[in-house]
């Protein structure tokens, strides 16, 4: 199975991990206790690559400048092909190694 942004397959990340996250309010009552208005729970997934050639870190950069909801495509846990429409949320480069290739790159992604 293959990551895939956008249309474009991306090398399989060294570390590739999904988290749920609670989208919503929170709230102090006057007794104290934590008041949370969940509005919906989304997934973010951090991935990273501790070699990504320049040619892939490229095309990531230019959907994280562009600022647009892309697909996101990737194996599940049971190794089936998913799909989900995400945004970019954060994209460290790393190192960037004789012009070929960049070292620690790490990328945010967050269902919209």
């Amino acid at each position: 199975m293959a990551f895939l942004l956008s249309g474009q397959t991306i090398q399989d990340p060294a570390n590739f991990i999904p988290t749920d996250i609670i989208i919503g309010e929170q709230d102090t009552a006057s007794d104290g206790s934590l008041k949370t208005d969940v509005i919906a729970v989304k997934t973010e997934w951090t991935l990273s690559w501790s070699h990504l050639l320049s040619a892939e870190y490229a095309v990531i950069r230019t959907l994280f400048r562009a600022r647009n909801e892309v697909t996101f495509q990737y194996p599940d846990d049971n190794n089936v092909q998913t799909s989900a429409q995400v945004i970019i949320m954060a994209l460290t480069p790393g190192r960037r190694k004789m012009n070929t290739y960049y070292e620690g790159v790490k990328m945010v992604l967050r269902e919209v």
